[in-house]
């Protein structure tokens, strides 16, 4: 018995082989198709149609060859199912009368190889007509139902003479249910009636809206993803809501962020759990997975001004308890030979949106004006005033030992200051930052300023510095425009007058005046950037895309640095002008620019290779 169990499961295996192989034959034998075609199409490009198809994509049914590309196969059953699918496809944006028909033409002589065309008429779209919201029972109140409608028809996409579509219908759907949350009510019951005339191409639309029960946010948990709680009483400060307040589901959303922001948690989920709850009633359970304490970051890179560079940043989660953190930070390259930042962050000091910082610090830098040691300290506050918008006010100690040979000497900023110097002051800033996304942004403002005064204790030089920048990003169709204006000016408190050369203002350089090398654009003196008490520098630039990652930039910049404390002097301005290129990378683009000074004396080109835009 066992022997004939063995024989039949021999012959099905053998079988089941067989017509594998008969298939993949028959399919081989099938002429392969060599290009899609559409015609007809004036509503959807061809990508867009080409990715509903599956034999466009190599995926089905495919044969790897031997060469690196993919082919597909003709089979006339397959292409029936793709004509339907693009007319399913037209049907579900609105083309109801839509229709596709296929054409198989043969292409090339010494293979087996074959065109298909997709002839379509689309035929007039159906239009939106009447759009009503109806409020089918007591709940919510008159004034909740004004509020909820408004943000409906203020951000709906199914207008009257809009072209209808499925996803847009879903799209304010979901836009109702979320009006509904924000205002108490978590399980709203939203259905739809269209009224076709397809006489007419067009669509009425009912919503028939039920609120259902009002709710209210109930206790809140917190468990670990092994179903421990977890009992930490800093957790609670990050809670956007109370024990009582009316449900709104931003509240749990932004108690998410709050929570993750912390960064011991590396999943946090905020959901409603009405298990054996009373009806109105919302207990919320906050589900947490634990981060590593430990995280480590490194990099390495090439520049044209720090050439070879690399970095470490050690971080140390939960150190001391709580949600403090500890990082330290080592990097070298051309400009900071060395650098060690160790670094405390005591965050919620003054509230969830603000931190205590201390950093004690060491490095070494290697400017074309100076090069000198510095070692101290910072203490800083930092305090998120409202979305976007932060301030800074710090503490600060530095001791410095400055190569007096390195640097440059002229009559109005003397080069003969001590190698030893002391600064000990106050800094204060500001920034409002809501360009988006992160590292390439295409619109929206930054504007920063900050002031440095140093002049405690036994500060050796007594100045006040500031510098302020403003940046406008705007996307308009595919072109990204971007400019700068930045000014800095430097006050000095003592009889000769001297600001300490690391603090004075520079130009020229990658992220500066492009037609000069780094530091080189203002005074110079024995072939050394001298630097000054004043400085301007603004620029403008086109990134216009080429191909996927890959960018072109146009740009000009104008800047210049005076010695004197607020000199600025429109025809003292020098002028550069360039062009460059992006590839888009996950943590920047790689940016390559060549550049000239233009209307100057000098004409010599520079080129600038760094990761991140000039600005």
């Amino acid at each position: 018995m066992k022997t004939d169990n063995r024989n039949y499961r021999l012959i099905v295996f053998i079988s089941t082989i067989f017509l594998l192989m008969m298939c993949v034959i028959a399919v081989e034998g099938n002429p392969v198709i060599r290009k899609i075609k559409f015609r007809g199409n004036q509503s959807f490009p061809d990508k867009v149609l080409e990715g509903q198809l599956l034999i466009n994509n190599g995926k089905f049914p495919v044969v790897r060859g031997l060469k690196k590309d993919e082919y597909s196969y003709f089979d006339p059953q397959v292409l029936e199912e793709e004509r339907v699918k693009l007319i399913h496809f037209y049907q579900r944006h609105g083309f109801l009368k839509a229709a596709v028909e296929t054409k198989v033409l043969p292409a090339g002589k010494k293979e087996k190889r074959v065109d298909i065309e997709f002839l379509i008429r689309e035929n007039d779209p159906v239009l939106v007509g009447k759009v009503e919201l109806n409020f089918i029972a007591k709940e919510p109140e008159q004034k909740i139902r004004e509020e909820i409608s408004k943000a409906y028809f203020e951000a709906r996409k199914l207008a009257p003479g809009v072209r209808f579509a499925d996803e847009d219908l879903l799209h304010d759907r979901s836009l109702l249910k979320k009006a509904a949350n924000e205002r108490g009510y978590a399980d709203p019951r939203i259905g739809y009636q269209l009224h076709v005339d397809t006489a007419a191409n067009r669509t009425g639309i009912q919503f028939n809206f039920s609120a259902g029960t009002k709710c209210y946010l109930g206790k809140t948990t917190f468990l670990l993803q092994s179903g421990e709680p977890e009992n930490r009483p800093f957790l609670l400060k990050y809670i956007s809501y109370k024990h009582g307040d009316i449900f709104t589901a931003s509240s749990l959303e932004k108690t998410q962020k709050q929570i993750y922001g912390i960064g011991l948690y590396n999943v946090v989920s905020v959901v409603p759990a009405r298990n054996g709850s009373k009806a109105d009633t919302i207990p919320v359970e906050v589900l947490l997975r634990k981060a590593s304490p430990y995280k480590v970051k490194f990099g390495v890179g090439y520049g044209r001004e720090e050439r070879f560079r690399g970095f470490v940043d050690f971080q140390y989660l939960g150190f001391l308890g709580g949600i403090r953190r500890l990082n330290l930070f080592l990097k070298h390259s051309f400009l900071e030979p060395y650098r060690t930042d160790l670094k405390f962050t005591q965050p919620g000091i003054w509230g969830i949106h603000s931190s205590l910082v201390i950093r004690p610090y060491l490095m070494k830098q290697n400017e074309p004006g100076y090069s000198l040691v510095k070692y101290g300290s910072d203490v800083l506050l930092n305090k998120q005033l409202i979305r976007n918008f932060n301030a800074t006010t710090g503490y600060f100690r530095e001791v410095n030992k400055l190569d007096t040979a390195s640097i440059g000497h002229s009559d109005i900023l003397p080069g003969d200051i001590s190698d030893y110097y002391n600064k000990m002051g106050v800094t204060l800033g500001v920034l409002f930052d809501n360009s988006t996304p992160l590292f390439n942004p295409s619109k929206g403002w930054i504007f920063a300023a900050n002031a440095k005064y140093s002049g405690f204790g036994n500060s050796t030089h007594h100045f006040l510095k500031m510098l302020a920048e403003v940046r406008n990003y705007r996307l308009v169709g595919s072109v990204v425009f971007a400019w700068k204006v930045k000014y800095g000016i430097s006050f000095s408190y003592d009889e000769d007058g001297v600001i300490p050369v690391d603090e004075r203002f520079f130009a020229g350089g990658s992220s500066s005046v492009r037609g000069w090398q780094r530091s080189y654009l203002g005074p110079i003196g024995d072939d050394i950037p001298l630097g000054g008490k004043s400085f301007f520098e603004t620029g403008m630039e086109s990134r216009i895309p080429v191909i996927e990652k890959l960018h072109g930039v146009i740009f000009m910049d104008a800047g210049n640095v005076w010695q004197e404390t607020g000199a600025f002097r429109l025809n003292e301005l020098r002028y550069a002008a360039g062009a460059g290129i992006r590839v888009d990378t996950p943590i920047g683009p790689i940016r390559f620019d060549l550049a000239r000074p233009v209307w100057d004396v000098q004409n010599k080109w520079q080129w600038h290779l760094s990761v991140g835009h000039a600005f």
